[in-house]
């Protein structure tokens, strides 16, 4: 048997190393699976990118990540989880297991940890950092929440406030959390 017959029997499609057209990198089971005209995509892992239809420059790192994605431009998830059932929103980045993992449709959004803005639904122009940080956070924009997750906990919560540890006593007043603490 000769080594171009051999090499010919154990050829797949697509090609191993994941590219496609468009500028598209597909890697693990199922990713970027519904795939029509999106392009300049990157899914590597189990079912990354999966309903991805139209969306284009994504990219998906991690099972589940952007899962269900059909037509949002400019996210980025990596890890399992993140951005999982964003559908249109666009110009979001979450890293870290379940980050951002409820936003359907917002904009602008950040979120670096374990479940950063995990609830977050819609809202547009966030930032979270660190393990749980706005994880209370339901339907409010144009917040920066370092480190904790003390303002879903406040009944005071509002649209365009900064917290954590390192800010909260020079950005965010409210007689229900007293400076000093968490």
């Amino acid at each position: 048997m000769s080594l171009a017959a051999f090499s010919t029997a154990l050829a797949v499609a697509p090609a191993p190393d994941g590219g496609y057209d468009n500028g598209t990198t597909a890697e693990g089971a199922d990713a970027l699976n519904s795939l029509t005209s999106g392009v300049d995509n990157t899914a590597i892992g189990f079912i990354a990118l999966f309903n991805n239809t139209t969306g284009s420059e994504n990219r998906a790192v991690g099972s589940n990540a952007l899962f269900h994605g059909t037509s949002g431009n400019n996210n980025t998830a990596i890890s399992s989880d993140g951005l999982t059932i964003n559908t249109t929103g666009n110009n979001n980045t979450a890293s870290g297991a379940d980050a951002l993992s409820s936003n359907t449709a917002g904009f602008y959004n950040t979120a670096e940890a374990f479940q950063a803005l995990a609830n977050l639904l819609g809202s547009s122009s966030n930032i979270a950092i660190g393990y749980n940080a706005g994880i209370n956070l339901f339907r409010s924009g144009n917040n920066v929440d370092i480190g904790n997750e003390r303002p879903g906990q406040n009944p005071h919560w509002h649209q365009g406030n900064a917290h954590g540890h390192l800010y909260r006593r020079h950005c965010w007043r409210d007689s229900h959390w007293q400076p000093g603490r968490r």
